[in-house]
């Protein structure tokens, strides 16, 4: 019985560090490169910093603090971030949890 439990902890404990590391070699995923206008929209204290892209498609930029302590709207930024869906205001809409903020020459 004992050879048995320690079979199965055994077992265990090295399906849990296979899982554990192959999730954390991953790049995440939806990760994109984006470029576009970037702007603020609605009104205090629900505003949204939004990036607007040559195809009129729109994101909401979830930025740190000291990205949006240096960000200088409206301008033409190229934004890298973990793309995924959330709601703003009641509506669904595409969201980017930016990993990289670049500023861009003015089109």
């Amino acid at each position: 019985m004992m050879i048995r439990r320690l079979i199965v902890s055994s077992l265990l404990v090295s399906m849990v560090i296979v899982l554990f590391g192959c999730t954390a070699s991953r790049a995440p995923s939806h990760s994109r490169t984006l470029e576009g206008e970037v702007t603020v929209r609605g009104h205090e204290p629900f505003t949204a910093v939004i990036l607007q892209t040559r195809g009129r498609n729109y994101y909401i930029l979830k930025l740190s603090i000291e990205q949006r302590r240096v960000l200088i709207t409206p301008a033409p930024y190229r934004v890298t971030g973990r793309l995924y869906m959330d709601n703003w205001n009641g509506r669904s809409y595409a969201h980017l949890e930016v990993v990289e903020l670049l500023p861009l020459d003015p089109y």
